[in-house]
């Protein structure tokens, strides 16, 4: 499990390529964990499988630890900044919104402008 290299997000910057590393780290842990409890691929992992006495406790330290690591460093900073970005997102789409409603507003305006010049050129 100490073969993945997991790049810092603590302040709280991020790229696809961390989020891909955050996964991987996560599948590396899981794929240990299904082998060392003979389970198949897609069991899901359940409290029951942890206490097989046939389970070391140095390794279910190590799982312990590694998924605490993932976790505290990585996935929770990662969910901060997408929810961080997810506000600006909305914020922006909200201003983009009002300018639209303004634009609509002031071609009508003009339209009108418009209509009534044509209104007053007739005789």
């Amino acid at each position: 499990l100490q073969d993945f290299q997991l790049d810092d997000v603590s302040n709280g910057e991020f790229s696809y390529c961390n989020v891909s590393q955050v996964i991987t780290a996560s599948e590396c842990v899981f794929r240990d964990m299904h082998k060392e409890l003979n389970l198949g691929d897609f069991t899901r992992i359940r409290q029951s499988h942890f206490n097989k006495r046939t389970v070391p406790k140095e390794k279910l330290a190590e799982w312990l630890e590694t998924v605490c690591h993932i976790l505290d460093s990585f996935s929770i900073p990662l969910l901060k900044n997408a929810m961080s970005n997810m506000d600006s997102i909305k914020k922006r789409v909200d201003d983009l919104q009002k300018e639209k409603i303004n634009d609509q507003k002031e071609i009508i305006q003009l339209k009108d402008k418009i209509i009534e010049k044509k209104s007053d050129a007739r005789p």
